[in-house]
């Protein structure tokens, strides 16, 4: 089974970005990343910050 999964997200940050890719299954997984930036000519007060968090839940 192949699955293509494509994702654009315009991230302002100011002194750090961190990408974490994990596996938790039982099969190897074969990735293909490309994180593609450029600095922002300055760092205006009002732009917002992005933060997210995943966190997988096993129910019975």
């Amino acid at each position: 089974m192949e699955l293509q999964c494509l994702a654009y997200l315009p991230m302002p940050f100011k002194s750090r970005a961190r990408v974490f890719l994990r596996n938790d299954t039982d099969r190897d997984c074969l990735n293909y990343s490309y994180v593609e930036w450029e600095p922002l000519p300055r760092w205006e007060d009002d732009l917002g910050y992005f933060h997210a968090t995943y966190r997988r839940h096993v129910f019975p």
